[in-house]
């Protein structure tokens, strides 16, 4: 759709392999997130339509693991941080839209002031939603222990922290 094609070609999503439990993995890369080329809505579409194809891609799962990187990307338009309203539509289609397919959603690094954002975001999530976000704070170098447990390093991609230099 036309609407939503810079939320597309921006690459702040994209599917990429598995996780441990089997279930296709989403990354959406935070510092691609551009809001002069397109509105929070239409991100929020385009994470929508990923999560469908990879969905389709993977026939034998019902669940989708989403792994938010929220590092800042060199040269790339998103140096300021988190844009709220993108948040909150976010992780509310994932709540209304994805409650039995989300496996998953995990941010990271996650910022010391987030825990401050995530209290404002939260109260429009349900708790069944709420137990599925892992929040991971930086683990100085390389991707945090937590979220090896869940996907194996060698599949995240390089762009994310990961050792899958193949990948995006």
């Amino acid at each position: 759709r036309d609407d939503v094609r810079a939320a597309i070609e921006s690459r702040c999503f994209f599917p990429s392999g598995r996780a441990r439990d089997g279930s296709p993995v989403v990354y959406m890369r935070g510092g691609l997130y551009d809001n002069t080329i397109a509105t929070p809505q239409q991100y929020v579409i385009a994470a929508a339509h990923t999560i469908e194809y990879s969905l389709k891609q993977c026939p034998d799962q019902v669940n989708v693991t989403v792994i938010v990187h929220s590092s800042a990307v060199p040269g790339a338009p998103n140096a300021t941080g988190a844009d709220m309203n993108f948040i909150k539509l976010f992780i509310q289609v994932l709540s209304d839209n994805y409650p039995e397919r989300l496996r998953k959603l995990v941010i990271f690094p996650f910022p010391w002031y987030g825990r401050a954002i995530w209290g404002m975001v939260k109260v429009f999530v349900d708790k069944r939603t709420q137990d599925k976000i892992l929040l991971l704070s930086s683990s100085g170098s390389g991707i945090p222990a937590e979220l090896s447990d869940i996907v194996d390093p060698k599949d995240i991609p390089e762009c994310c922290g990961g050792a899958d230099i193949g990948s995006h």
